[in-house]
């Protein structure tokens, strides 16, 4: 642990070497009776990620990334290219020229350029990792793009505002809010892109608008919920229609009816 108390040192991890360091002195004053007899025992420490300030955990790391990354994603040009003017284009946008997102890879989505990691879309996404396992193919013979220009792919049926969100999650592993207007194509985009747990998130989100809406709109998220096979959203929906006023009740049912 020693060890790892000088790396966290050098490398400026001020919050892990707190924790790092009191725990070495309780393991230098603390009685272990278990261990009384026996002589330079080796004691174990768990981390957990608990342990560490909010500010200091990877997914809040990865938010500061994903942040200097769409500052520098709207620094670029909008573009109105297709995909052969997007790659010889794309060379203005050169690894170097923005170092402090450290992004690898670019992303169209409706003339917008978006700034990403592969690392991260890769890990998250098997739709991700097979498109850019593939890149290579797909930019071949492009002799217009230099070697040091970032590769790019191009989304479609996708709004910006929509990816934005999607990659909000995958580098954080969550959200911190959403549009209702935005939530159905939040979850056909988690289901063509195989990010299913993002259905989930976006669910739990949503549940707290679902005690203000009108009937008519409970049966359409209700819809939503059987469509989408969102089990969670759907118990709670069917728990406000236990609730619901009379008047409302009988158009209610025939749906709730309907898709069980």
């Amino acid at each position: 642990m020693e060890d790892l108390v000088r790396i966290c040192k050098v490398c400026k991890c001020l919050s892990l070497q707190k924790v790092l360091e009191k725990e070495l002195i309780h393991q230098k004053y603390a009685e272990y009776k278990a261990l009384r007899d026996v002589d330079n025992s080796q004691k174990r420490f768990i981390l957990q990620g608990i342990s560490l300030p909010e500010e200091d955990r990877l997914p809040n790391a990865l938010h500061k990334i994903l942040q200097i990354a769409l500052v520098n994603s709207n620094s670029e040009q909008n573009l109105n290219h297709d995909v052969d003017g997007l790659i010889c284009l794309v060379s203005s946008m050169q690894i170097s020229e923005f170092e402090d997102d450290l992004a690898d890879v670019c992303v169209r989505v409706d003339k917008k350029i978006f700034r990403c990691h592969q690392v991260i879309l890769a890990s998250r996404s098997e739709y991700f990792k097979a498109r850019l396992s593939r890149m290579k193919d797909f930019l071949e013979g492009r002799d217009c793009l230099p070697d040091n220009a970032l590769p790019c792919i191009e989304e479609h049926d996708l709004t910006v505002g929509a990816f934005k969100k999607m990659i909000e999650y995958m580098y954080t592993d969550g959200l911190k809010d959403i549009d209702p207007d935005q939530a159905e194509e939040m979850f056909d985009a988690a289901s063509r892109y195989l990010l299913f747990p993002l259905k989930r998130v976006v669910a739990d989100a949503l549940l707290p608008h679902l005690e203000m809406v009108s009937p008519a709109e409970l049966c359409h998220w209700l819809v939503l919920s059987d469509m989408y096979v969102l089990s969670v959203f759907f118990s709670h929906i069917s728990s406000l229609y236990t609730n619901m006023p009379k008047l409302y009740s009988h158009s209610f049912a025939s749906v709730y009816q309907h898709l069980l």
